[in-house]
């Protein structure tokens, strides 16, 4: 992980896991798998409650054909064996609000109320982060960005400077319209402050991505009228904030279909301290000439002093820098809630596995690497980033997914290597 980080901090650009690259597993499910991954999505999404890097969620859902039921099983990201309970306990009780409701649904109904009683237990579970989303509340270690109100405004002054002819056959009027809307009901909950003007605001930008591509029609706006990354930006809330909206339409409408979907609970993942406990790094005496010496047994990579020329430095700091970084990923890194998903599952045999894993962000590099190496499960995106500060459980009877990790880093470094020698640069 050290020597990978050190080579390139992002060894994969963002992308989609297609879903035919991984087993998938085959039994008396209810659900199918898309409905499995997008459940799973949906509930994922809502977890990200808080803006706390370091407890994300991650969660899978099992059926329990025995009572009709799902398991939603949730972890967060852990350095410590106690670290994040507080933020599982108030994720539990919060989910379960909305699984109390969608208890009371049955096969058959219509009910506006129903779904409406959804929202509204989805916007109070994650009214911060919607009001992050919208910029109306800044990051402590962030300058203040534009909200939401200011970016519609731009947009709607920007489209006026496009030509006609360009604008033809595309929604500007209702765009117009309804973003005149979001502004008026944005004012509405600054003034206000209360629950029914976030409901109100939020339903209002989900009807305002409804008017179709939405992406399509920012890219009409020339950059002088209005910047990329603001355009980008307007997309983005646009798009997340509706998906609060979203998410209750479906959980209610996938309820009526599926029984096990009124019968929802929380588990929550509790790996034992032994599997937190650390290696100590004091006495580690790293030589990287003998990993790449390794690595050269079965590919053709650069000794270390090519390496060293490469990078611009000597070998000896090359070496230190790489047992650096791996004493401080031995002292500090966490486990992330993905991998604990999975390790539990590796303890825990089910009669039906859940087959998707989705944390409330893509996965990272490293989370997704391991979860292809592992082979049993999907997690839909990856972001590609590496983060050195990651860790596996210290699980001695499972030593075969250590190995078969390491064995899947040390092909993409052998591949990181190869293309360094090739280009005869860092990439």
């Amino acid at each position: 992980i050290a020597l990978l980080y050190l080579l390139h901090s992002v060894p994969l650009p963002p992308s989609r896991n297609e879903i035919n690259r991984h087993p998938v597993l085959h039994g008396s499910y209810s659900l199918s798998f898309n409905r499995e991954r997008d459940l799973t999505s949906i509930l994922a999404f809502l977890s990200h409650t808080m803006n706390d890097s370091d407890h994300v969620p991650a969660l899978c859902v099992e059926e329990d054909p025995g009572s009709v039921s799902l398991n939603v099983v949730l972890a967060v990201n852990k350095k410590k064996w106690e670290d994040g309970n507080e933020i599982l306990y108030s994720l539990k009780q919060s989910l379960e609000g909305i699984f109390a409701i969608l208890s009371d649904i049955s096969e058959g109904m219509h009910s506006r109320a129903m779904e409406h009683h959804i929202f509204t237990a989805i916007v109070s579970m994650c009214s911060q982060r919607i009001l992050r989303r919208l910029r109306f509340v800044a990051k402590k270690w962030e300058s203040p960005k534009q909200p939401l109100k200011g970016v519609l405004s731009d947009a709607i002054h920007s489209l006026k400077q496009v030509s006609q002819h360009t604008l033809h056959d595309v929604p500007v009027h209702l765009f117009t319209e309804r973003a005149k809307d979001v502004i008026r009901l944005a004012d509405s909950w600054i003034k206000h402050q209360k629950s029914a003007e976030l409901e109100d605001l939020v339903e209002g930008i989900y009807w305002l991505k409804q008017i179709g591509d939405l992406q399509a029609l920012m890219n009409l706006i020339p950059n002088h009228a209005m910047g990329p990354s603001s355009r980008q930006n307007l997309v983005n809330i646009v798009s997340k904030v509706a998906r609060y909206r979203e998410a209750a339409r479906f959980l209610y409408r996938t309820a009526k279909r599926f029984p096990s979907l009124r019968r929802m609970k929380i588990v929550l993942v509790n790996l034992s301290k032994e599997a937190f406990d650390r290696v100590s790094g004091q006495q580690l005496n790293l030589q990287l000439s003998s990993t790449i010496a390794r690595l050269n047994r079965t590919c053709q990579v650069p000794d270390v002093g090519y390496l060293c020329r490469l990078l611009k430095t000597s070998g000896p700091k090359l070496n230190d820098q790489v047992a650096v970084q791996t004493r401080k990923t031995l002292r500090d890194a966490k486990i992330h809630a993905e991998i604990q998903l999975v390790y539990h599952y590796e303890l825990n045999a089910s009669g039906l596995p859940p087959r998707v894993i989705c944390s409330s962000k893509d996965a990272c590099f490293l989370c997704n690497t391991f979860i292809v190496a592992h082979g049993k499960m999907h997690t839909p995106r990856y972001h590609g980033r590496l983060y050195p500060g990651w860790r596996l459980p210290l699980m001695s009877n499972l030593i075969d997914l250590d190995q078969r990790f390491n064995s899947a880093l040390e092909d993409h470094l052998k591949n990181s290597l190869k293309v360094m020698l090739s280009r005869k640069k860092k990439t």
